[in-house]
């Protein structure tokens, strides 16, 4: 099974630097381009343009060529102030978290937070009467 990590990444500037931008990043690797096309969104708002994709339950290892084509990525868009990263990991481990932020502007669009939810069925209430020290009725079913 191994170490598994979910990931989120996020790159994003203007639209003429980040049309520029994958543009490179095609000629300049396209082994890596093969790797990422399929797997990354790019969509815009504002007046802006960004690339992200969302990994979950993956195995993360930096000799993993998938895993080196997004850090190349992340890299070379580190290479330019203009346009911002952000990148976050999280692992099996509840202390093995990594972030990373780049840019002039960076937004803070991607963030950590572990919590526990539940959404318990509606149930009878056995401790008005009855229970034990561990609130179970001595006369529940």
């Amino acid at each position: 099974m191994g170490y598994r990590s979910d990931v989120s990444l996020c790159i994003y500037g203007c639209r003429e630097k980040m049309l520029a931008f994958v543009a490179a990043q095609r000629i300049a690797r396209p082994n890596d381009y093969a790797i990422w096309k399929d797997e990354i969104q790019i969509t815009k708002f504002d007046d802006k343009v960004m690339m992200r994709a969302d990994f979950n339950h993956v195995k993360w290892y930096d000799s993993y060529d998938d895993v080196k084509c997004y850090r190349n990525l992340l890299d070379a868009a580190g290479q330019d102030d203009d346009i911002c990263y952000e990148f976050v990991r999280i692992g099996e481990e509840y202390e093995d978290n990594e972030t990373e932020f780049h840019g002039e502007d960076v937004q803070f669009f991607i963030s950590i937070h572990r919590e526990i939810t539940y959404d318990y069925p509606n149930m009878e209430d056995y401790n008005n009467g009855g229970s034990t020290s561990d609130g179970v009725s001595s006369d529940a079913p």
